[in-house]
């Protein structure tokens, strides 16, 4: 069985390119069941059908323009969204619990 990703609407909505969207919403997926995103740029690059390098680049700008957080723990890079920077906009996030 194949697992999906979800593609929110804000992500649509932000003026980010589609690998960006991807990423961000890979990311986002760790979070939702709970889980901190700690997979390399070769891993991510798998799920996007991408580059190592263009998710190093991918990553580097998210971070840049408040999409992302990145933080180290070690030798392990650990990606969060900054939910915020779509809340502005619809407030979906806020509204997931109220369904």
């Amino acid at each position: 069985m194949k697992n999906f990703v979800k593609v929110y609407e804000d992500f649509m909505e932000a003026d980010i390119s589609p690998i960006e969207m991807l990423t961000i919403a890979i990311v986002y997926s760790f979070e939702e069941h709970g889980r901190e995103c700690r997979m390399s740029n070769w891993w991510l690059a798998k799920r996007i059908n991408s580059t190592d390098r263009t998710v190093q680049n991918t990553i580097n700008k998210l971070v840049k323009e408040g999409y992302l957080y990145r933080k180290q723990d070690g030798a392990t890079r650990i990606l969060s969204v900054n939910v915020d920077k779509f809340c502005s906009k619809n407030d979906i996030f806020s509204d997931e619990g109220n369904s």
